[in-house]
């Protein structure tokens, strides 16, 4: 395991801000925000700690202008910084800054506050915003394909790369499903029925749910017969889940309890009744299953190649057909048979009489 991941100072100037709360945007601005983040490299108490500070009054109500996060570790296109994040974010006002890159520049930053539950979400049309050192994602790559921070590399964000899959935006198509009940395969495998299984990363939350912004991934499933992937006939609706395992040949992802938005208001809704495993073979997804715990129902989704698939062919009945020829030989033999049973018949009765 190497070293821990380089803690570098950025500045990011940002022209839009959204202020999103349970899914749905409440403010957006378009104005100028000078974000910056520093490393304090001398006071024994905040030492290697991002200190950011965020100047403008506009958004004072929802966010705080001088944040401070603890630890770090990297996602796939963003670096991470959070407070507590082994524990669920416990006793975090902040819980999380996400700092977003594309070819190597800043381009949006996301901040989660836990109570009131905002993100806060910072964009730049410009791309104006880098980070200080040019060689910092290549170095954060190179540390992260090993094994990651140490410190801040956590289960949810290692497993994300687990195999070179990215899950913050997951298709995988499947032709084929077969259904287990009570781990028993029960009926035959379901061929040329498409699927997607769609996991999306959690950015403004889950329709239909009360979850926090910017926590796990969105698992859905869809029936391809719709051509719209997005709005089509959900074979599973959305649900918020999070990975809770990983290895070489797997990534388990798994529901959690939270509560559900209903007509009669919020209930609670026990999500750890879903989950889904993604399996591996040579870093690519071999299949996907979806675990339904609480009815002890796995549902596995693969796309069979056609080389690969079982043809079912269906036998000919064994009716045999005769030809002209065969046919007069039967009527003769008939015929002859027929002869025998009169003469008997006769001989029988001319013995009888005498």
């Amino acid at each position: 395991m190497e070293g821990e991941i380089d803690r570098d100072p950025f500045t990011f100037i940002a022209d839009n801000c959204k202020i999103w709360y349970e899914g749905e945007c409440i403010k957006e601005i378009n104005s100028k925000i000078n974000i910056t983040g520093n490393i304090n490299l001398f006071s024994s108490v905040l030492r290697n700690k991002m200190q950011v500070s965020i100047d403008n009054s506009e958004i004072s109500d929802y966010i705080a202008d001088r944040l401070l996060f603890k630890e770090i570790s990297r996602l796939n296109d963003r670096i991470l910084w959070s407070n507590n994040f082994l524990n669920d974010y416990e006793g975090a006002e902040y819980k999380n800054m996400s700092l977003f890159f594309s070819s190597g520049v800043l381009s949006r930053i996301s901040i989660n506050r836990s109570n009131p539950l905002y993100m806060i979400e910072f964009n730049s049309t410009q791309q104006e915003g880098k980070i200080d050192d040019e060689d910092t994602i290549n170095i954060l790559n190179e540390k992260a394909s090993a094994q990651g921070d140490k410190q801040g590399m956590s289960l949810g964000s290692w497993g994300a790369l687990m195999g070179g899959i990215n899950l913050s935006n997951f298709i995988f198509k499947s032709n084929s499903h077969q259904r287990y009940e009570n781990n028993q395969l029960n009926g035959q495998i379901q061929e040329n029925c498409h699927r997607s299984i769609i996991i999306k990363e959690n950015i403004n939350g889950c329709e239909g749910y009360i979850i926090n912004n910017g926590e796990g991934y969105i698992v859905s499933i869809i029936n391809d017969s719709d051509s719209n992937l997005y709005s089509g006939n959900k074979t599973m609706s959305p649900k918020p889940m999070k990975i809770i395992s990983q290895s070489e040949d797997k990534i388990v992802l798994r529901g959690y309890k939270c509560k559900a938005v209903t007509p009669f208001g919020a209930m609670d809704f026990s999500g750890d009744d879903y989950g889904m495993t993604i399996s591996l073979k040579n870093n690519k997804v071999d299949s996907c299953t979806l675990h339904m715990h609480d009815r002890n129902i796995n549902i596995k989704y693969m796309d069979i190649k056609q080389e690969n698939k079982v043809i079912h062919e269906s036998k000919p009945l064994n009716i045999p057909v005769y030809t002209k020829k065969e046919n007069n030989n039967n009527n003769f033999l008939i015929g002859i048979t027929v002869i025998l049973i009169i003469a008997i018949i006769l001989i029988i009765i001319f013995l009888s009489k005498n």
